[in-house]
């Protein structure tokens, strides 16, 4: 699977399955390798966030591209592994990794990097009592519950959905809006309500900025019985035992409302390994810390080129496997 007419794909979630499956798709040896012991990255612990009907959260996708890849007979995965070094020169790129049956070393024609972007870790904006309060929790908390089937609230439970955490946020290092969160919020609690039509969610935003364009789902939802506030609380403390939302509401000044449950939704940061990984393939990050969608024959996809969701990452991963093969053919 290696060679100058090859491709390695460095990270296996959304945008890197559906690379390697468009480029074993078009013939092109492909070898796909991972740090973690699976396929399909933070994506593929996603809950369906389905209601009545499919809400194209697109949390099935990643699975799926994992079944078509280690279906491929183009393709190789390595799971549980890690690029040590790599060397680029006139043929290629030579890259040495990391193996449960040991170090090799190899040369592909075009390497592409989708590793992805961690999650920001709540607890650093101690603020919102994520891990000091009682009966706060992550968005992923609460999607990987519900996948889990642990996720347990009263039927007529008061939740709160807290956006932007971690996005737009210059002091924690994420001055930019992390695009996919405003619509997953949404599906998420949506989903949620489907077993518990008496549940109460109040909605806590900045904006609304949905990566599919649908600006009307926010006021159908308040329509709904949903309370939206464009408000950015200023803390999340204990009261009485349960979590309250200190914040100032538009139209009447400062207010505390307590609830059975927070949903802090955390945005995403740039790759934390990036920055060894764009020294070993000697390329530049962004000034954010993410990578440059084409450098030569290193080439990048998914949100480790910056925030974005499950759909988003996938058609990046394609198009990013058509310009490797444009590469390849020395288009």
């Amino acid at each position: 699977m290696s060679g100058s007419n090859s491709v390695l794909v460095i990270g296996g979630g959304a945008a890197g399955c559906a690379a390697a499956a468009e480029l074993s798709r078009r013939g092109t040896a492909v070898t796909i390798i991972e740090a973690a012991d699976r396929l399909g990255g933070l994506a593929a612990l996603h809950c369906c966030k389905s209601t009545s009907r499919c809400e194209r959260c697109d949390a099935c996708l990643p699975r799926d591209f994992e079944r078509e890849v280690r279906g491929a007979s183009a393709a190789r995965v390595l799971t549980s592994s890690n690029v040590i070094d790599a060397m680029t020169d006139d043929d290629g790129v030579l890259v040495r990794m990391a193996t449960p049956d040991g170090e090799v070393e190899e040369r592909f024609g075009v390497v592409i990097v989708s590793i992805g972007a961690p999650p920001f870790d709540p607890s650093l904006d101690p603020r919102l009592g994520y891990g000091t309060v009682k009966g706060v929790l992550s968005s992923l908390d609460v999607d990987r519950a519900v996948r889990a089937g642990t996720f347990s609230v009263p039927d007529e439970a008061a939740v709160a959905v807290v956006q932007c955490v971690g996005s737009r946020d210059a002091r924690h290092g994420a001055p930019y809006c992390s695009k996919a969160c405003c619509k997953y919020a949404l599906k998420l609690a949506r989903h949620l309500q489907t077993s518990r039509p008496r549940m109460a969610v109040t909605f806590f935003h900045m904006d609304w900025r949905p990566l599919d364009g649908d600006l009307s789902a926010l006021s159908r939802w308040e329509a709904d019985g949903a309370t939206v506030i464009r408000s950015r609380p200023a803390e999340v403390f204990q009261k009485d035992g349960r979590p309250a939302v200190r914040y100032a509401d538009p139209a009447d000044g400062p207010k505390e409302e307590a609830f059975d449950l927070v949903m802090l939704t955390v945005g995403m940061m740039p790759p934390e390994s990036g920055p060894s990984l764009a020294a070993m393939l000697r390329v530049q990050l962004d000034d954010l810390g993410f990578f440059i969608p084409a450098q030569g024959r290193v080439l990048a996809a998914g949100c480790c080129t910056g925030p974005k969701d499950i759909d988003e990452s996938v058609k990046e991963g394609i198009a990013t496997a058509g310009r490797a093969v444009a590469i390849l053919e020395g288009r």
